[in-house]
């Protein structure tokens, strides 16, 4: 499902068409990130877009003059939400729905969590666009295998990524209410 959200730019739609000219891929989506372009993949065809030994990739990354990220499209929005985190370590994606809410809860392995989060928060930013335009996921955040957290509630509490040396608190996506069964105590 590709949400009616994804405007393309000229110039993304540009990148669009001369990657698919290249690689002979369809390609769903183009996200300029500065230094970096993400391209969200059709299912299938990983493989064709990157080339035998990274061929098409290499020869992309030397035209454009940029680094190239191509993620693979998955109708399975957990599929899809590890697949744009990949090659790091994912060991686990948690979808939840609140109400008209979605949103994603991807532990990564503590090795990798820095890298899926980003210099400044910039890969978990694209990872965010990524996930909302494709399945509508409305809140992504990032877990350490090693801080598994107990409950729902104390995943959104959590902090999403460091910024500055600082810990930014985790504020549940406009709209999300997050509501936690108390136990029942036993007599």
């Amino acid at each position: 499902m590709i949400s009616m959200d994804i405007v393309f730019s000229k110039e993304t739609l540009e990148y669009i068409n001369l990657v698919e000219k290249e690689t002979n891929a369809k390609m769903l989506n183009c996200i300029d990130a500065g230094e970096k372009l993400f391209f969200v993949v059709a299912q299938g065809q990983l493989g064709l877009a990157i080339g035998k030994n990274s061929k098409n990739l290499k020869r992309l990354e030397e035209m454009l003059k940029k680094e190239i990220r191509f993620v693979e499209y998955n109708q399975d929005k957990a599929t899809f939400v590890k697949n744009i985190f990949k090659p790091y370590k994912v060991t686990g994606v948690e979808i939840k729905s609140y109400g008209d809410k979605t949103a994603a809860f991807v532990t990564v392995d503590s090795a990798d969590r820095g890298k899926a989060i980003g210099r400044g928060g910039s890969y978990i930013r694209v990872a965010r666009e990524i996930a909302k335009a494709h399945h509508g996921i409305d809140n992504l955040q990032i877990l350490q295998t090693d801080t598994f957290p107990p409950s729902v509630t104390d995943m959104m509490a959590r902090s999403a990524a460091p910024v500055g040396g600082e810990q930014e608190p985790m504020v549940p996506s406009p709209g999300i209410e997050i509501k936690e069964e108390k136990p029942k105590s036993q007599s």
